[in-house]
């Protein structure tokens, strides 16, 4: 069942959780709607540890001191199913931490299910990444809005940060940028900076990678870095910042370019192909 939020919300607690009312039941879901405002002064917006299956559109926003959607699991047998979309009248901030945070910390190479984000408005932070997900088979994001963060201390600072998924798809028609910068050049800042950080951790052997751009994403160093087993990038947009792949020894990098690439790109792995660069620049 669907719970319709026509009213604002707003305290210093948490919004939404499993004992509030409207609280949060397994396989159940959340509609906010367009002009409602879901706000925690001090804690999340909408937070469960025991949740994993829910879906939450957003017409109206989530505003949060800390995050303002966190499902975050501990449990290698939970099967994470989500489904989270992001209006274009719809709009997600937290100020300290993740905008969108769903993700499983146990095994990673026994957790499955799958995530997905939709979002045709805002998700940003001046905390720490805009969306930190993973830990499931799959997690695929579409964005034509805007994913953003402005954090800026080297830890966790993307705009979509992935970690333990089997197979990720990023496809982006919208804006995807950090401001970020990375001042060491060492794999794990650079992991750290990346608008776009698709992380194999756990998942290594198999994964893979598939990011599709005709939009703009920008970082202030990198816009996009991955180290699974295989990288498959497709730029027909624009991406500021440099693309770089590696970390761990055996990545593939597929890379087809009809846009602008504007910083250098560094593939480290056994295997790199360049297909169909028409205008890339260089810097």
């Amino acid at each position: 069942m669907t719970q319709f939020i026509g009213t604002d919300i707003i305290g210093a607690s948490t919004a939404i959780n499993d004992s509030t009312t409207p609280g949060l039941v397994n396989g159940d879901g959340l509609y906010i709607a367009a002009g409602v405002n879901v706000v925690s002064t001090d804690f999340q917006g909408v937070q469960s540890s025991t949740i994993d299956n829910y879906a939450i559109t957003v017409a109206g926003s989530i505003i949060a001191e800390s995050e303002a959607i966190r499902f975050r699991r501990s449990d290698a047998t939970a099967v994470m199913d989500f489904d989270i979309s992001v209006l274009a009248s719809g709009s997600i901030f937290s100020q300290d931490e993740y905008g969108i945070n769903l993700f499983n910390d146990g095994d990673q190479s026994l957790v499955t299910g799958r995530i997905n984000v939709t979002n045709a408005g805002s998700i940003g932070t001046s905390g720490r990444a805009g969306m930190f997900l993973g830990a499931a088979t799959t997690t695929v994001v579409n964005n034509s809005g805007h994913i953003w963060t402005n954090a800026d201390d080297d830890f966790f600072n993307n705009a979509i940060r992935v970690i333990g998924s089997d197979f990720v798809r990023i496809t982006n028609t919208g804006l995807i940028e950090t401001t970020a910068f990375d001042d060491s050049l060492s794999v794990s800042s650079i992991n750290d900076v990346a608008a776009i950080s698709i992380h194999g951790a756990g998942v290594f052997a198999g994964s893979l990678a598939r990011v599709v751009n005709s939009g703009t994403v920008t970082g202030a160093t990198h816009s996009f870095y991955s180290s699974m087993e295989t990288v498959q990038l497709i730029n027909l947009g624009v991406m500021n910042g440099i693309v770089q792949t590696g970390g761990v020894s055996g990545t593939t990098f597929l890379l087809r370019n009809a846009g602008d690439i504007n910083g250098n790109i560094r593939p480290k792995g056994p295997e790199a192909a360049y297909l169909g660069f028409l205008r890339t620049i260089w810097r």
